[in-house]
């Protein structure tokens, strides 16, 4: 409990997964969305990040898709191929395989 006093009491991991609650509650993440099943176009902000590959959470960090950013898809390659994507200001392509470990909300769901 001091911990989390120091912390201010978060409510997610720094890679955006829910923090269970002192009775050992856990917000449910079942209605969660991937980057890679998002529509092209549409603003989106993201939730969190899986951080069961770490090669994968580096890759992710240098390009700053972290839990708050701001992105959007700007093109999907066909057959499962790269997504072209906006982070903040920047431009990048991203695996397919990357954006399936990326969930995200749409801009002003969080």
């Amino acid at each position: 409990d001091v911990c989390s006093s120091d912390l201010g009491y978060p409510k997610t991991d720094p890679h955006g997964d829910p923090i269970p609650t002192k009775s050992g509650d856990i917000e449910s993440v079942a209605d969660r969305q991937t980057l890679a099943e998002s529509e092209v176009g549409r603003a989106l902000v993201i939730d969190s990040v899986s951080d069961g590959d770490p090669d994968k959470l580096r890759f992710m960090f240098k390009l700053g898709l972290l839990p708050g950013a701001g992105v959007s898809i700007r093109s999907k390659t066909p057959f499962e191929g790269d997504l072209d994507i906006n982070v903040g200001k920047s431009r990048c392509q991203l695996p397919l395989e990357v954006a399936k470990k990326i969930y995200v909300k749409r801009a002003g769901e969080i």
